[in-house]
């Protein structure tokens, strides 16, 4: 399970996802565009992460938190980002449980009104495949 927090700054955006128990090779940050009909295309960022490690002898992918069970955890949350944003600027790290994204602003967005928004949980979007 994950928590997401997004925060709008006069600089670009800010994407905090919460994922205890997940190392950093286990989390992929993908960009994507799909098309919509009457708006254009629309971009979004993807956040999918799987944890599991296999045991050895019975060759059986064991979640780090779960012992005896051999279900695996994942998590995947998806963000639209509107036409301000430019995701050819998108940097991420992660430590400590948390991967933070950042998306700077196109050039013609630089010192536009931003609306801001700080630490809005994104629950709609959150989607276990």
């Amino acid at each position: 399970m994950s928590n997401s927090f997004v925060s709008k700054t006069d600089k670009g955006l800010v994407i905090d996802v919460v994922v205890p128990g997940f190392g950093k090779d286990d989390v992929k940050v993908q960009t994507f565009v799909e098309k919509c009909g009457d708006c254009g295309a629309v971009d979004y960022i993807r956040v999918v992460g799987k944890y599991a490690r296999n045991t050895g002898d019975k060759g059986l992918n064991v979640p780090r938190f779960a012992f005896e069970k051999v279900v695996a955890e994942k998590f995947k949350e998806v963000f639209e980002l509107d036409q301000r944003y430019d995701k050819a600027k998108l940097v991420w790290g992660w430590k400590n449980g948390v991967v933070r994204i950042r998306v700077g602003l196109q050039d013609w967005a630089i010192g536009t009104d931003v609306t801001a928004v700080a630490n809005v949980e994104a629950g709609a979007d959150t989607e276990t495949e």
